[in-house]
C-alpha cells in the first residue's frame, strides 16, 4: 500500500528549516523560492513560472493564469 498522508523524509530537512529560519525570509521570496521557481521553470516551460506573484490571477493576457505561461497553448 502507498502512504500517501506520510510526508517524505529524505534526510535534509532539518538543515532546509535551520537554513530558511537563519535567512529572516519564511514566507516567500527567499531562496527556497527561487530555487523552486527555477526547477519549475526548467522542467515545463522557459520563462517565468506560476510562481510568480503576478501570474498567480491573471496570464498577461486576459486568460486565467491555470499554470501556463502568457500566450501559451494547452
Amino acid at each position: 500500500m502507498i502512504p500517501f498522508n506520510a510526508p517524505p523524509v529524505v534526510g535534509t530537512e532539518l538543515d532546509y528549516m535551520q537554513s530558511a529560519m537563519n535567512s529572516g525570509k519564511l514566507c516567500g521570496d527567499g531562496g527556497f523560492t527561487r530555487r523552486c521557481q527555477q526547477w519549475m521553470e526548467q522542467r515545463f516551460w522557459h520563462g517565468k513560472s506560476a510562481t510568480d506573484p503576478f501570474l498567480h490571477g491573471f496570464a498577461g493576457d486576459g486568460r486565467a493564469a491555470a499554470g501556463y505561461p502568457a500566450g501559451a497553448t494547452k
